[in-house]
């Protein structure tokens, strides 16, 4: 921060023409001829900037109990999501709408299409469920 007053200052001084003048150790500038001063801050940038999700788009969609476990060897609970992406490791969180889940199980592979499916496990009435019905939302992957 201090390097860039420094770059500032000189800038303004260079492009003023001000004179600096010393009187016991303290510098009194004054204007010599003024001029239209353009100064400009540029931010460093910072070559790779490493994100720890992804996003993607993503057809969602939900699922009720089917009375087997999941892929991942657990039995679906509130929170689990299975996805038709079979690159994504179980147990990866995942984030939709400020929702976050972990991925236990794969959905059948009819979904392998160019756009991936996230089944979310709905613990509430099949009611609820077909009303949700299916949605296009982007998905936060997180890295593991």
């Amino acid at each position: 921060m201090k390097l860039k007053i420094a770059i500032i200052l000189f800038l303004i001084i260079v492009a003023v023409k001000l004179s600096v003048e010393k009187i016991d150790d303290r510098a009194i500038l004054y204007q010599v001829e003024p001029q239209q001063v353009i100064v400009s801050i540029v931010e460093p940038c910072e070559a790779s900037v490493e994100l720890d999700y992804k996003v993607i788009p993503a057809r969602i969609t939900c699922y009720l109990e089917t009375g087997y476990n999941m892929a991942n060897g657990q039995y679906p609970k509130k929170g689990w999501v299975a996805t038709s992406d079979r690159t994504i490791p179980f147990n990866t969180e995942i984030e939709i709408d400020g929702v976050k889940y972990k991925v236990g199980d794969r959905t059948n592979k009819r979904f392998d299409r160019e756009l991936i499916t996230v089944d979310i496990y709905w613990e509430d009435s099949l009611e609820s469920c077909l009303k949700f019905g299916v949605q296009y939302r982007d998905v936060k992957i997180f890295n593991k």
